[in-house]
């Protein structure tokens, strides 16, 4: 198969998306498993598509452009998840056809060959949520675009000024997506500091064009005066979430022990070559910066799911494509194709369908939705959650500003502040619950420092609130 690919042919795309239809189509026959950002995601787009607005009806740290797209989905596909996962796909094979044929154009190898697009793929089906459409995906594509510019400024072409704003641009496009992909400017602009001889008012150039878009963001809820609740939500995009975490660090690990062989084994061939020109060795070394970068990135992921693992995919897919490409014989590099795909598309499936029971660093339910945890209260209820499980939003509505409980939290342990007594209260009172599932047992905090509720909401269950009826 990987000989195939080998081939200068834009055609072999085409191939590249079927064989991401095939390993998919399984998944998506038996069903898919929804994932609690997935639910998070909904749950958004339903709050504003009913004419709430983001950082001011609804506390949630996500990027703006992706919320848009949340927002349009529950328009136009209400109520359903599986879209995330077939837009996902196809957004991915268009990085991956941007991505091949930047490397193409700009030789970052020594031959033209479609590989890489299908690395990038077989990467991307590591596990089943990585092609949900998640901000980190969504902003991936501005990041590819970026890299693809920095590519073409360290490679020593002519630098025009526009080629500096557009790497702005689209990094200030890909935060608004993803906030801390900000920091993968950081290997940009070593690389240029120390590849290139880029003049100090282009970096300016490129300083406008990150922080443009960020400016008109800013500036909108300036304009209608809710900058209070945007620095609220701002905060929280940097900080260190709570304690409840969807995914340990070893099942990350899991994920990445194929992956990062293959990476390392690639770094070594890639050491002991001599068969690159300077500018090759000086993208490998851009693309190990952007390495670093990524960790980082994955360290403060304000969610620990297996989907923020993406962020290393376009990196990962250069070096193993390196591999692949010096290897010169043709069953060598077949057989070590199949050793590369079988483990990622097992693992994949094996979090899917539960094949590997007993083992928990392959033990993935914890970011999946589970039926028999969703609340045995009717559909489409109003509800609150205090605490970080969202499973209970499935198939309900949220009352009150408060999807993220990191927020919430914050301001429940500051509740000797008037402001947050304040803020707290009208936000119950304006968009109340008609139930309240109270995980983290903060409600008696709330009653006795806000004793109008008691006359609101009555405890009918462990960790359980109702609304009481106005004709009691």
């Amino acid at each position: 198969m990987l000989s195939l690919f080998k081939i200068n042919d834009p055609y072999k795309i085409l191939i590249v998306f079927i064989i991401a239809i095939i390993i998919n189509l399984p998944i998506f026959i038996s069903g898919i498993n929804i994932t609690l950002p997935e639910i998070e995601w909904h749950t958004l787009g339903n709050k504003m598509a009913s004419g709430g607005e983001l950082y001011v009806d609804i506390y949630y740290p996500v990027g703006p452009l992706s919320a848009q797209v949340y927002r349009l989905l529950s328009y136009v596909f209400p109520d359903n998840y599986l879209i995330y996962r077939i837009l996902g796909l196809v957004l991915i094979i268009i990085q991956a056809t941007i991505f091949n044929i930047s490397l193409i154009q700009y030789k970052a190898y020594n031959q033209n060959t479609y590989v890489p697009s299908l690395i990038y793929v077989v990467l991307m089906m590591g596990m089943e949520d990585y092609i949900t459409l998640s901000p980190q995906l969504m902003g991936l594509t501005f990041v590819i675009l970026s890299i693809n510019i920095t590519i073409k400024l360290i490679e020593g072409r002519k630098r025009a000024e526009e080629d500096f704003l557009k790497i702005g641009l689209y990094t200030g496009f890909s935060v608004l997506f993803y906030p801390l992909y900000l920091f993968l400017m950081l290997p940009i602009i070593i690389a240029l500091l120390f590849f290139t001889n880029t003049l100090i008012r282009r970096y300016l150039l490129m300083s406008f064009g990150i922080f443009l878009p960020m400016f008109l963001t800013w500036l909108k809820y300036y304009w209608y005066g809710q900058l209070e609740a945007f620095y609220f939500n701002l905060d929280f995009f940097i900080a260190p979430g709570n304690d409840v975490t969807m995914l340990a660090w070893k099942n990350l690990l899991a994920v990445l022990i194929i992956p990062a062989i293959f990476l390392v084994y690639s770094f070594l061939r890639i050491m002991r070559s001599t068969s690159f020109i300077n500018y090759q060795v000086r993208l490998q070394k851009y693309y190990f910066l952007y390495i670093v970068t990524g960790f980082l990135i994955i360290l403060l992921d304000y969610h620990q799911t297996s989907h923020i693992l993406i962020v290393l995919i376009p990196v990962a897919a250069f070096f193993i494509s390196h591999l692949f490409l010096m290897i010169r014989k043709t069953f060598v590099s077949e057989m070590l194709f199949l050793f590369f795909l079988s483990p990622i598309v097992l693992l994949n499936y094996s979090a899917s369908f539960e094949l590997i029971k007993g083992k928990e660093f392959l033990n993935y339910s914890k970011q999946y939705l589970r039926y028999e945890d969703t609340p045995s209260s009717p559909d489409g209820e109003k509800i609150l959650v205090l605490g970080g499980d969202t499973r209970k939003y499935y198939g309900n509505y949220l009352a009150t500003p408060y999807l993220s409980w990191d927020m919430l939290e914050h301001q429940v342990d500051h509740m000797d502040y008037y402001d947050n007594i304040l803020s707290v209260y009208e936000n119950l009172c304006e968009d109340p619950p008609e139930i309240i599932f109270d995980e983290q047992s903060v409600m008696p905090v709330l009653l006795s420092r806000i004793p109008d509720l008691s006359r609101r909401y009555r405890k009918s269950g462990d960790q359980l609130y109702r609304m009481i009826p106005k004709n009691q």
